[in-house]
């Protein structure tokens, strides 16, 4: 407790509150749409069989793809990468913001936060 009036402020989550979020919109379009591709994907595989459309092979008596497995995956794989993607727009974001807060740091003069 003695050494506490010779600290620096709290650091970046100080600095952040009552700023505007940095995180642009592609993030957010991303993975709406991801999400929204993913469901509807499963709901496509999820299908009974009387509405899957034509026989695509054929793997058994019991078992066989139809267009709508085939559309169902690909509209999910589809989901996974927007997601992905808006993911890797996140964290880009957050990797820029605390460049640019620890730019700001460096320059008021005051010591990097001790790890």
């Amino acid at each position: 407790m003695d050494g506490d009036e010779h600290r620096g402020p709290a650091g970046t989550a100080a600095q952040g509150i009552g700023k505007r979020s940095l995180v642009p919109w592609q993030v957010y379009l991303f993975s709406g749409a991801g999400l929204v591709s993913i469901l509807t994907g499963l709901a496509a595989l999820a299908l009974p069989a009387g509405q899957e459309g034509a026989l695509v092979w054929q793997l058994s008596p019991q078992q066989a793809i139809y267009w709508m497995d085939v559309a169902g995956f690909l509209t999910s794989l589809l989901g996974v990468v927007a997601t992905w993607m808006g993911a890797r727009l996140w964290r880009r974001s957050l990797s820029a913001s605390r460049e640019k807060g620890a730019s700001t740091s460096s320059a008021s003069g005051s010591p990097p936060p001790a790890a």
